[in-house]
């Protein structure tokens, strides 16, 4: 297996642009492959980008994920958006893995992987667990930001997102960790829900809002979805993945009709 070269390209927020965060970053775990791993699924064996979302218990000691869902690019599209639900428990109390790769890299030369994120206030007195914080000026800090990519990205919000190169490997894993270990830990009111890992906020172009008991805050128009694409080595995207993870609410099941955990769509 061949080291992950993780490389960075200053960028401006919420432009089409990627940039990249080191390895030593504590949020995150980026493990890199050489894609021949006995665990790869027969989709991603023939995609020629995807991403793969495994769920793992928080309390795990081993290394046993389940495969929640995938979004895969054929050779017949080029791009496309893919909806994954997960059941709201699961979400909350799991870690996500994310696998994004390729199985043909003379495609892709390089993969970008963006998180999902949005900008929760632009207020000078936004109010978290011990006090206030000022998201108002033109860099505000990554607290004032929710999502996963202010979790996995260690430069947030200067960087948005990671790539790696697909001569070095064809696929890298980023370790989301669950909204109820990060609980014990954040300022943010928010980790009591499971907004930081599902981004089906069907109102984040229209709406600015206070959700959840006044608990869940997010500016209109700063919500961006998970994205992975890839890049021929003349910089041109050949093929983009948007990924929207849902939180399921077992609605209509007569075990259990309750939204207990709130997300965007309740």
């Amino acid at each position: 297996m061949r080291s992950l070269r993780l490389l960075f390209l200053g960028i401006l927020l919420f432009t089409m642009g990627y940039s990249l965060s080191g390895c030593d970053d504590k949020k995150k775990t980026v493990v890199a492959s050489d894609g021949n791993s006995s665990d790869e699924t027969a989709d991603a064996a023939s995609s020629l980008l995807y991403i793969e979302v495994y769920s793992r218990p928080e309390t795990s000691t081993d290394a046993d994920t389940n495969l929640e869902g995938g979004c895969y690019i054929t050779s017949s599209s080029s791009a496309t958006t893919c909806n994954i639900n997960i059941p709201e428990s699961t979400l909350y109390y799991s870690d996500l893995i994310f696998k994004v790769g390729t199985n043909k890299a003379e495609n892709c030369q390089r993969i970008v992987f963006r998180p999902y994120f949005y900008k929760r206030s632009a207020s000078a007195t936004y109010p978290i667990m011990t006090g206030v914080l000022d998201c108002s000026g033109p860099t505000p800090p990554a607290d004032c930001y929710g999502g996963a990519a202010p979790l996995l990205i260690s430069s947030f919000p200067t960087s948005t997102g990671q790539y790696f190169l697909t001569g070095d490997s064809i696929v890298a894993e980023y370790t989301l960790t669950s909204s109820n270990t990060r609980r014990t830990t954040s300022n943010d009111y928010s980790f009591y829900t499971n907004a930081n890992a599902a981004s089906n906020n069907s109102d984040k172009a229209t709406t600015t809002t206070t959700a959840a008991g006044g608990l869940v805050h997010y500016v209109a128009n700063t919500h961006v979805d998970y994205y992975a694409g890839c890049m021929d080595p003349w910089g041109t995207e050949l093929y983009g993945l948007s990924l929207i993870i849902g939180d399921d609410d077992a609605e209509g099941s007569a075990i259990d009709i309750a939204d207990d955990i709130w997300d965007w769509d309740n």
